[in-house]
């Protein structure tokens, strides 16, 4: 990832909501709910040997949330309203106290607002939150925790008409089980779990998956404006308190609401990590639910680039007739036809093999260039920017925008229903769509059982694809490097500058991973016909590797996964049509 180079736009759901809300630009700020809020920062851990690290700021981060929510900007939350605990004092006893403290002075119309800034950990299926007397061992639980369960039981009970949970998380590691990538991601979904269980409740957690948070003193120094406690904090609560105290107000009319901080955080948290943090947030919420306004030393400009303004269109008509000509997408007809997905050899989601029959459809012969993209949406998100690449920084939300733009400007039938977050896949539809995972598997072997697509081994692999080669390992460092040739690019290829599969379709096989329309789940062990997978989920499926790709992750029948708003320089995605 690049640091400061970012999307301009965030995620296409909250742009579609604030395009209602802009509408009433100049509006005087409504005035915020009354908050009841219990505010946590823990940083002295006491691990007894090196399976973890204390953080230096947490306290810091505490402090400083809790500054903001008794001023104006914050809604001058009362003290009496307030309960602020840090390191010794946030016993776990103190804080299911505390909790329950908190939901029980919550009346109609109420907001509870709870902020962590401390070290999370996954015990079996629950996610607990590290307390100022838990004592981890290097393989025992710790002596005390406090259950996110407890939180969401009392969310579920609360007359408060919002339940909003703000997590700094594990900026150390705490615990072996918690040094790998695997378990990041679980304790992730346990998240997203809760947080899709409970409507009241708005989750907003410091990462997403595979990722730490990080702190650093030069985030909220004594000498910012405004000058919060101590100086240093981590960056998604620097940024958290930036994008509140007024800096997410992207239409000025002097609040921030839910919708704008959303918007807004998380590239403010990318730009200040350079691309290695971006937070999770709750994908249904009110969107003019207000979080903040511009109070008192609010000083605009840390993050100017980040709030949108309107693009006009970077070229002529003529100058976007010749892209459309240029890079317009070939489609290939890819035969109807049966075949074995999944493998046995492979991971555990990758398993059980079924038999699937698919009808025929329309494939792109490659990934989705930077010159269609920007001929068709007026802009060009990717780095580096070359309409001849594959376009990355893309979620699936923005491919599902593009596929339907596209629709509308050749006259067919938008393949797609968007209202906000939901998107409904219109039958019978003639318009451009992401192919089912089914499709990609099926046209990526086209009728061979190869491990990458037009070959069965790495050697020779460079010329399929553009994969972690050679020079990628020599220019990164990487100590693991099992494709020893080389394609000839470090990171981006222009699109089809490799050989194709025996279909004639180019970059199956790395360059950008590809989006897919299904929601991620675990195979069915049924045969299955024109399969489109589960009506709902939490993640959606990608595939195909990238260039960044160890060999594993660029087998065509690996399977990923990840929340259909990420957005990352990875990550891109190919059309597909129906007959």
């Amino acid at each position: 990832m690049h640091p400061g180079r970012l999307p301009l736009l965030p995620y296409l759901s909250t742009l579609l909501i604030l395009c209602l809300i802009l509408g009433s630009r100049g509006a005087a700020a409504a005035t915020l709910a009354r908050v009841h809020a219990l505010v946590v920062g823990i940083g002295d851990y006491h691990f007894p040997d090196e399976s973890g690290a204390d953080l230096e700021f947490s306290v810091n981060d505490a402090l400083a949330f809790a500054e903001f929510l008794q001023s104006p900007a914050g809604g001058a939350v009362q003290p009496r309203d307030l309960r602020l605990r840090t390191d010794s004092d946030a016993t776990a006893s103190t804080l299911a106290k505390d909790l329950n403290w908190v939901f029980k002075k919550s009346r109609d119309g109420d907001v509870v607002k709870i902020f962590f800034s401390g070290q999370a950990q996954l015990w079996g299926d629950e996610p607990v939150l590290l307390t100022g007397d838990s004592r981890p061992g290097s393989d025992s639980r710790p002596e005390s925790t406090l259950s996110l369960g407890l939180l969401g039981q009392l969310a579920a009970k609360t007359r408060a008409q919002r339940v909003e949970l703000y997590l700094d998380l594990a900026r150390a590691t705490p615990a072996p089980p918690a040094r790998s990538p695997q378990h990041r991601e679980k304790l992730m979904r346990s998240l997203q779990s809760l947080d899709q269980s409970l409507p009241a409740l708005f989750l907003f957690v410091s990462t997403r998956h595979q990722q730490q948070s990080l702190e650093e003193r030069s985030f909220g120094a004594a000498d910012a404006s405004p000058p919060w406690p101590g100086g240093g904090h981590g960056a998604f609560t620097f940024a958290l308190l930036r994008a509140m105290s007024g800096e997410a107000d992207a239409n000025s009319d002097g609040a921030v609401n839910l919708a704008e901080l959303c918007m807004f955080l998380p590239q403010a948290v990318s730009l200040l990590t350079g691309g290695a943090q971006e937070p999770y947030h709750s994908q249904n919420f009110p969107a003019d639910a207000l979080v903040g306004s511009r109070g008192e030393g609010w000083n605009p400009g840390l993050f100017d680039a980040i709030v949108p303004q309107p693009e006009p269109l970077p070229f002529s008509r003529e100058e976007r007739s010749a892209l459309l000509k240029e890079y317009g997408q070939h489609m290939l007809w890819i035969p109807g036809g049966s075949f074995q997905m999944g493998t046995s050899d492979g991971e555990a989601d990758e398993q059980p093999v079924h038999h699937v029959t698919l009808s025929g459809f329309w494939l792109g012969e490659n990934e989705l260039s930077q010159g269609l993209f920007q001929a068709v949406m007026g802009r060009n998100p990717s780095t580096p920017q070359d309409p001849a690449m594959p376009m990355n920084w893309v979620s699936w939300f923005d491919a599902v925008a593009f596929c339907n733009a596209l629709s509308e400007l050749e006259h067919l039938q938008p393949a797609y229903e968007v209202d906000g977050q939901r998107v409904e896949l219109v039958e019978g539809a003639d318009g451009y769509r992401l192919p089912t995972e089914a499709q990609w598997e099926y046209a990526a072997l086209a009728d061979q059982d190869l491990r990458f697509a037009g070959i069965d081994g790495t050697e020779g692999l460079c010329e399929f694809g553009n994969v972690r080669d050679a020079i990628f390992c020599r220019s990164s460092s990487q100590q693991d490097c099992p494709v020893t040739c080389r394609d000839g690019y470090f990171r981006l290829a222009p699109t089809a500058s490799f050989k194709p599969n025996s279909w004639g379709l180019f970059d199956m096989t790395g360059n950008v991973s590809e989006w897919v329309w299904d929601w991620f789940a675990p195979y069915v062990p049924v045969d299955a016909s024109d399969p489109s997978g589960p009506a709902r989920g939490v993640l959606r499926c990608f595939r195909g590797g990238s260039w960044g790709s160890p060999p594993g992750g660029l087998r065509l029948r690996n399977r990923n996964a990840t929340d259909p708003g990420d957005k990352n320089d990875t990550m891109g995605f190919r059309l597909a049509r129906s007959p």
